[in-house]
């Protein structure tokens, strides 16, 4: 799992000889070498605004934390104002291209967090290599809430090793301590 912080878009930083490179390695030709190693996903949690919560008091801190698999990564805290940037990036690497990336949007003071908003989102569903906006959910993921957040997605993968993954028993979900 690698993780940066950056300011400028990736996108455009991104050398054609990467992605060439990466292309290579998940193409159809190399299918049966390390067949665990389905893909990556480059995620970057760029910037959220019109969140709900408690009152801003100037000491409440705002950070999102990402849930996939048995993965969890966090941003860093920023103090909440009316809108927040985090302009924070995570490569992460795919086991099974069907398992959904849980984002959560969390509130907290000193000892005490609070879950204000959530998204769940599936690797195949984003549009490759560019932002867009995303509504946010209650904690519970059922009803939309107040905000939403600024999101960039790149998904490289190899289609033959995830269907073949597709009749695998799914990984062992474990307990995760935040």
């Amino acid at each position: 799992i690698y993780s940066e912080n950056e300011d400028k878009s990736d996108h455009q930083n991104v050398s054609s000889t990467l992605l060439e490179g990466l292309s290579e390695h998940y193409s159809v030709r190399k299918s049966f070498t390390n067949l665990q190693d389905i893909g990556w996903m480059r995620l970057k949690i760029c910037s959220a605004m019109g969140l709900g919560g408690k009152a801003v008091n100037g000491k409440t801190e705002i950070f999102c934390v990402v849930n996939m698999q048995n993965t969890l990564l966090r941003t860093q805290s920023i103090i909440k104002r009316k809108s927040l940037t985090w302009n924070r990036s995570f490569v992460l690497p795919l086991s099974d291209i069907h398992s959904i990336v849980k984002i959560t949007v969390v509130e907290g003071e000193k000892n005490k967090n609070e879950v204000i908003a959530g998204l769940a989102i599936h690797p195949l569903r984003v549009e490759n290599g560019g932002s867009k906006w995303y509504a946010l959910k209650t904690p519970d993921l059922r009803n939309p809430t107040k905000g939403s957040i600024l999101l960039e997605f790149s998904v490289v993968y190899n289609k033959f090793k995830s269907a073949l993954k597709s009749f695998s028993p799914m990984e062992p979900r474990y307990r995760t301590i935040a």
